[in-house]
């Protein structure tokens, strides 16, 4: 049931990914890098003060929901410390954008203004959705969920395509279209959360979450500025333009990071509601099969996404973003490769209830982030000279830090359950390297054969000859990868029965419509 319902978030994401990519072609040809950089910017800047609406307590909510606590307290509690928890980060925002206003000296600097304070409302409607969405995933209700999170892609996606070809430089009506995608989600969560009991807040509940979630505040904090503030920092070194290379990178590499994420969503629950029964042995097998599935998906992706960067990019981007955008683009396919190993890792502390563990690697791994992107992004920091590698900069900060992250993830893992990386990786990890040497060598020949030139002079089939190509690549890379897999006894005839009953439509239909209905049953594993 896990991977059915892994495979739900999955397929959400990849329908999300390619509205996205929609989106996101039309938002780079159209109207260009800069504007894509400024929302990039804006997103990183209130995201800055978004770690106030969490501080641990989304991680609490969903343990404690997970150990089977009373639905309606849980809820009061929560809900009560949400709101005043938001209530403190649109205050400090308008700070922050007060004092953005008064130390820049960039031109256009009113309509920038402006987009910041409609972020602002945006984040402030997200959370209120996410509110809704912890409360489903510790139910494991991942339909509900993923119902509400595709309907924001599904209205925001046609909005900003229309607005992008419309409406030439549209930069607020853009940040607007980011509002009113979140206020549908936010609606149909409504919608889905009707019903649940909403209890009275009580003081014992709040001191319940508030012990699990004061071990990871700081960690929630420094997670929070991490994620952040290398797109801030890009901008205010090298502007909004490279943010915007930087941003489109990352925007195409989202659905690998939605893999992870998808996984970690019901792991993280299922795992606690084992560690409360004491059943460790399911927890072992749900982890075994977690770290394989998960490495054996992400490592042909992410060769083939470090192989063929350029074409990529130029594909959704454009040709203006290949300098810059395609070697970010290899980085960070490196970086939600090892991002991905690491989920599984990070799920078991959590669910075995030790924030403290999770805390302190966390902040270590975002110090570390900061101070790496502090070295690597800017040319010079007050007459110190630094590497100014930009947007590539931040891109390896990320790398070496997830690294960081991975390594004490497992030294912790072992340390707690004697569970270690399986041997799988490393089969994973040679089925990849030969698929992707494979592609290196096919790319040779298309290059002899002038391949890739004929497509880019081509004028109206371009986009369907370079995307055909790239899809046929794909499939190739894929088909070698299974082979050495099998050779390797790595993909044996369970796991294609395993992918073949994930995959059944009618399986997937079923349990949506009984989860809808209050009918899911099924077992965890």
């Amino acid at each position: 049931m896990i991977a059915r319902k892994s495979l739900l978030i999955m397929v959400n994401s990849i329908i999300g990914a390619v509205i996205g990519f929609f989106s996101l072609y039309f938002v780079a040809q159209y109207m260009g890098e800069t504007i894509l950089g400024v929302i990039g910017f804006a997103l990183s800047f209130i995201g800055l003060f978004s770690f106030i609406t969490s501080l641990g307590y989304d991680s609490a909510h969903i343990k404690r929901i997970s150990e089977e606590k009373d639905l309606g307290t849980c809820l009061g509690t929560y809900i009560s410390i949400k709101l005043v928890l938001i209530a403190i980060m649109s205050m400090l925002a308008l700070i922050g954008i007060l004092a953005w206003r008064i130390f820049s000296n960039e031109e256009g600097k009113s309509e920038k203004e402006f987009v910041l304070f409609i972020i602002l409302v945006y984040y402030i409607i997200l959370t209120l959705v996410q509110m809704m969405g912890h409360t489903f995933n510790a139910r494991r209700e991942i339909a509900k969920s993923q119902i509400s999170n595709m309907t924001e892609h599904v209205t925001r996606g046609p909005l900003v395509i229309a607005i992008a070809i419309t409406i030439p430089l549209g930069l607020t009506w853009l940040a607007g279209a980011y509002v009113i995608g979140a206020f549908a989600s936010f609606v149909v969560a409504l919608l889905l959360i009707r019903g649940y009991p909403i209890a009275r807040p009580k003081k014992e509940m709040f001191k319940s979450y508030t012990r699990f979630a004061l071990p990871v505040f700081l960690a929630a904090i420094m997670g929070t500025i991490s994620l952040n503030i290398d797109r801030v920092m890009i901008g205010f070194f090298w502007g909004d333009d490279h943010v915007g290379y930087y941003f489109g990178s990352q925007r195409i590499i989202d659905i690998l990071r939605h893999l992870s994420a998808s996984l970690g969503l019901i792991l993280f629950p299922t795992i606690s509601y084992y560690a409360s029964k004491n059943r460790l042995a399911e927890i072992g097998e749900v982890m075994r099969k977690a770290e394989r599935y998960l490495s054996m998906i992400v490592f042909p992706i992410s060769a083939f996404i470090i192989i063929q960067r350029k074409e990529i990019v130029e594909l959704i981007l454009g040709s203006s973003f290949v300098d810059i955008g395609a070697p970010v683009l290899a980085a960070l396919a490196v970086f939600i490769l090892i991002s991905t190993l690491a989920k599984p890792y990070f799920s078991l502390i959590s669910g075995l209830d030790r924030p403290k563990i999770i805390a302190r690697i966390a902040v270590s791994a975002a110090l570390i982030n900061i101070v790496l992107n502090l070295i690597f992004i800017p040319k010079q920091i007050v007459g110190i000279r630094l590497l100014g590698l930009g947007a590539f900069g931040a891109a390896f900060a990320t790398i070496i830090s997830t690294l960081i992250l991975l390594i004490l993830y497992y030294i912790a893992a072992n340390r707690l359950t004697g569970i270690r990386p399986g041997s799988c990786i490393t089969k994973h990890l040679v089925a990849a390297l030969i698929a992707g040497l494979s592609l290196i060598g096919l790319n040779y020949l298309l290059d002899e054969y002038n391949v890739w030139t004929t497509i880019r002079t081509s004028q109206n089939l371009q986009i369907p000859y370079h995307l055909g190509l790239l899809l046929i690549l794909g499939f190739i890379v894929m088909i070698i990868y299974l082979a050495i897999l099998i050779v390797l006894k790595e993909f044996k005839r369970n796991d294609l029965r395993f992918f073949l009953d994930l995959l059944h439509p009618g399986k997937m239909g079923k349990y949506i419509k009984d989860e809808l209905k209050g009918e899911d049953d099924e077992p965890l594993t």
